[in-house]
């Protein structure tokens, strides 16, 4: 019966997107039913349909989440609460480093997912696609606000950093953990965000939030 604060903004005119980790649950269509083993290839599941209670739900107009963030099946982003792969394509991922494109990706616990994931790339996607929400915000509604929820995979584990930011610059192996190295990525992703917001001319008048749930 709570009302969030997606909800809360969307009635004061808000533009509201989340991007990252969502754990806060979902049911799968059409049925409703949670926490199966293989949610994405179970016969009764119906993926042509959007997530229950997903995002959509609580007030977010647009999102690209992942159920579990980094550590967790299904491995897979969900675009507005619709699963953002063919599930035909599904992939038995087991537990385990896995070379990736962006560098080692490192499943913690076997599931299944998107033959095409790659926990190392996670935070950098996140950062493109909220940019691309900024940029389609001020396309379409440059007058009215934006509220964008950005919840990065880092440093939760397992510790997969990528070989290099998008800038180039050295991610993995610059300090002496991988725990390290994630923090160096989040702390190059959200400058990211933050020249976003300056290149856009809104650093007077948004507000942001850093905080952490653990």
């Amino acid at each position: 019966s709570q009302r969030t604060i997606a909800q809360e903004l969307v009635d004061a005119g808000y533009h509201t997107g989340i991007f990252g980790k969502w754990h806060l649950g979902a049911k799968v269509p059409p049925l409703g039913i949670k926490n199966l083993d293989n949610p994405l290839t179970e016969p009764q599941h119906n993926w042509s349909m959007p997530l229950i209670d997903g995002p959509g739900d609580i007030g977010f107009h647009e999102s690209l989440v992942s159920m579990g963030g980094l550590q967790a099946p299904p491995y897979a982003f969900f675009r507005n609460d619709m699963l953002d792969f063919d599930p035909q394509d599904t992939k038995w991922w087991e537990a385990g480093p896995k070379n990736a494109t962006h560098g080692t990706s490192i499943i913690a616990k076997f599931g299944e997912g998107d033959p095409t994931w790659d926990n190392s790339a996670y935070d950098m996607i996140l950062v493109n696609e909220t940019e691309d929400f900024i940029d389609r915000h001020l396309e379409t509604s440059p007058e009215e606000p934006f509220f964008a929820y950005v919840a990065f995979g880092a440093v939760h584990g397992p510790h997969a950093p990528p070989d290099e930011y998008m800038d180039g610059s050295k991610v993995r192996g610059k300090y002496i953990k991988e725990h390290l190295d994630m923090l160096g990525l989040m702390d190059k992703a959200v400058g990211s965000l933050m020249d976003t917001i300056e290149e856009k001319n809104l650093e007077e008048e948004t507000i942001i939030i850093f905080t952490s749930d653990n």
